[in-house]
């Protein structure tokens, strides 16, 4: 118990070195249309919203997981110990089922009256499902590998990622395993993101295309990508 405890006081001391500045902005919505599942009266409003994380690092280290110091960072000259600042910009998008009269400007009016609205994240090691979509997958109306599939976390494709090579590649947890990501919206912005993947080793889901698909990637990248998108642990 003395071990436990002083690991978790040595995690704690390294996690306060790191201080994050969150930043959410309102929730905009991006188009109205009809979906491929609406049905009659039915259109599908898409949702989104950005969240700006700044994290800031001590540019040098004082102290370490061993050893203490008698002096704290505050001591230090601002200058030669300026902390390192990295900025993460996540774009979340989610979506709503609307009236099929309802067009971009009579949505976001609406939204308007939902000041606190919000978008909030789930992580998983294994497929995120809603109570409809368990009901959908025992109906025969979709499958589990399907919905996995739209929710493997994967890199943006975009010219920076195009140009490395990494566009559309999936991303590994810190762990390794392969993780999914799912994005719900909050009308009151109570709910929070929720973190849910775990350590253990082979608790995780993989169908075949993702495995035939990162045994490809894996092939011809020798490099780690478990980190390769910062902000994906909460």
């Amino acid at each position: 118990m003395k071990d436990q405890a002083s690991n978790s006081n040595q995690t704690s001391q390294a996690d306060n070195r790191i201080k994050k500045d969150v930043k959410a902005s309102g929730v905009q919505v991006g188009r109205v249309y009809k979906g491929l599942y609406n049905q009659d009266g039915e259109l599908t409003a898409e949702i989104r919203q950005e969240i700006n994380t700044v994290s800031s690092y001590p540019s040098k280290q004082i102290s370490n997981s061993m050893s203490d110091n008698i002096f704290g960072q505050e001591d230090f000259s601002q200058e030669t110990h300026k902390p390192t600042e990295y900025t993460n910009v996540e774009k979340r998008v989610a979506w709503l089922t609307v009236p099929e009269d309802s067009d971009e400007k009579s949505v976001t009016e609406k939204l308007k009256t939902f000041a606190n609205a919000s978008l909030f994240k789930v992580l998983s090691n294994h497929p995120i499902l809603t109570e409809e979509q368990r009901y959908a997958i025992s109906s025969g109306v979709t499958t589990k590998d399907i919905i996995s599939e739209s929710q493997v976390v994967k890199i943006p494709t975009n010219d920076k990622t195009e140009q490395e090579g990494t566009a559309n590649n999936i991303v590994l947890d810190p762990t390794g395993k392969v993780q999914y990501r799912s994005v719900f919206f909050s009308a009151d912005g109570t709910k929070e993101d929720d973190d849910r993947r775990n350590p253990e080793p082979t608790d995780f889901y993989l169908s075949s295309s993702i495995e035939t698909e990162l045994n490809a990637q894996l092939e011809d990248d020798s490099t780690t990508i478990g980190d390769t998108i910062p902000g994906q642990r909460l």
